[in-house]
């Protein structure tokens, strides 16, 4: 049976995607980019991804039926972590690009879909809507380089969220965890400016914590938002994550919050 992978190894992944990248070999063959992106379906059956910017990248025919075959379910998934080549060698995007479209040879996705936002009226409902048994590893991952990763907006509709957790190494046990983020609603009042997120990990009937597995995993806030605009009169200037962290294998949940600042507005361009 495959293990689960390693946290550094998941950490890696992790940080080579939080903006695009490419590696170029010395034989000067096409450069392999990586990068996060939201799933969307064209009027015509295809799909296409988009980057936090409208970029729009669309997958050649051949290249989106090997991925598809190796598994990826782009009909049943919001965001991905993608790797592909450009088609044409003078096609090159960067932060600075928007709305730009690109014909791309797809060599791999993985869908990275986190569970669906709960929004709670109150305390008791988003124990009951979001269980929380067991604590996360932590939401903040730094590579050997120095080069760190944390909870971030994607876009206004959405974040993204390293998240790192203890179970049993299993690829069974590894299905019944499940990783919420959830929102309490009960105390919003006209006026505030913080949206309140929480990262919950309910770890089904795994009863072990040996090995940590990471990830990224996408949050679609919008209906989170829109609540919030309901109850404060506007956008939140802020989102908070919040979650019970601990750095040792444990079941058991700690008593304090790690807390995550996210500024609620577009990144400007460089």
């Amino acid at each position: 049976m495959k293990q689960i992978k390693s946290l550094m190894t998941a950490a890696l992944m992790l940080v080579m995607g939080i903006m695009m990248t490419s590696c170029l070999n010395s034989d000067n063959s096409p450069a392999i980019n990586y990068l996060y992106v939201r799933v969307q379906s064209s009027m015509f059956g295809f799909y296409y991804f988009e980057d936090a910017l409208g970029n729009k990248f669309t997958p050649t025919e051949t290249s989106a039926a090997e991925v598809d075959a190796s598994g990826f379910k782009a009909s049943e998934t919001k965001f991905a972590y993608i790797a592909f080549e450009f088609v044409e060698e003078t096609q090159a995007a960067s932060k600075e690009v928007t709305n730009e479209e690109y014909t791309i040879k797809l060599l791999g996705a993985k869908s990275i879909d986190g569970e669906d936002v709960v929004v709670a009226s109150n305390q008791e409902n988003m124990e009951m809507m979001a269980p929380e048994t067991a604590p996360i590893g932590t939401l903040k991952f730094t590579d050997s380089w120095g080069t760190s990763a944390q909870p971030m907006l994607f876009d206004l509709d959405a974040v993204m969220v390293p998240i790192s957790f203890y179970l049993t190494n299993d690829n069974e046990k590894f299905k019944m965890h499940k990783l919420y983020l959830a929102c309490n609603l009960e105390d919003v009042k006209a006026g505030d400016t913080e949206l309140v997120f929480y990262v919950r990990h309910d770890r089904g009937e795994d009863e072990n914590a040996s090995v940590t597995y990471a990830q990224w995993y996408g949050f679609d806030i919008r209906s989170a938002i829109s609540e919030f605009v309901n109850l404060a009169g506007a956008t939140p200037s802020k989102l908070i994550i919040k979650a019970h962290e601990t750095s040792n294998p444990t079941t058991e949940i700690p008593e304090q919050y790690q807390e995550y600042e996210i500024e609620y507005k577009m990144p400007e361009l460089n």
